[in-house]
């Protein structure tokens, strides 16, 4: 994910959100959805269509909804070394 990325979706599409860093020690990822924090016991989560990896690089969304995944999506990675941010905007178009 970039810095301050924009992307269009439609009801009904699929997301695959990669936060992919590397370093030594191993950084720590962590999200956010509209400055709340995503981890696996938030309500983000709460089904089969919302997976976060276990390295938590990774969400996967299936059948988006705009009143569930709307928003700004920022990660966060960080380690003794560094401290990186990158953030999405996700706004919805109508469908065909």
């Amino acid at each position: 994910m970039a810095s301050n990325e924009t992307l269009e979706v439609k009801t009904g599409d699929d997301l695959f959100l990669n936060c992919t860093v590397y370093g030594t020690p191993t950084p720590t990822v962590t999200w956010m959805k509209d400055n709340m924090p995503l981890t696996n016991t938030s309500d983000f989560f709460d089904n089969e269509r919302t997976v976060l990896s276990d390295d938590g690089q990774r969400i996967e969304v299936r059948l988006l909804r705009r009143e569930d995944h709307e928003g700004v999506y920022t990660c966060h990675a960080k380690n003794r070394v560094n401290f990186v941010t990158g953030k999405l905007q996700l706004t919805f178009v109508s469908g065909q």
